[in-house]
């Protein structure tokens, strides 16, 4: 096993559309906005995910201290949230 590392998902995945790389570890629903951004249909469809993560990472919601609605926007995500 051979460990190569690069800046970005992007770069990735066009190495291993090229056959350059065999795997790297990305967000899944990063790596299929990316796939569907940048790929074309036909190239699209030759990409795949395993079906394990390798690891699970909870996930927080980022916002800016400035915004005053912060409280109102959180309650309107957990609202949403539980539907």
């Amino acid at each position: 096993l051979q460990v190569i590392r690069k800046s970005s998902d992007m770069e990735n995945f066009i190495r291993l559309s090229k056959n350059y790389i065999h795997i790297f570890p990305c967000d899944l629903y990063a790596g299929y906005e990316i796939i569907k951004k940048y790929f074309k249909p036909n190239e699209a469809i030759l990409f795949t995910h395993h079906s394990k993560p390798i690891k699970e990472a909870p996930h927080h919601l980022f916002l800016t201290k400035i915004n005053k609605n912060n409280e109102k926007i959180i309650t309107r995500f957990n609202q949403t949230e539980k539907q």
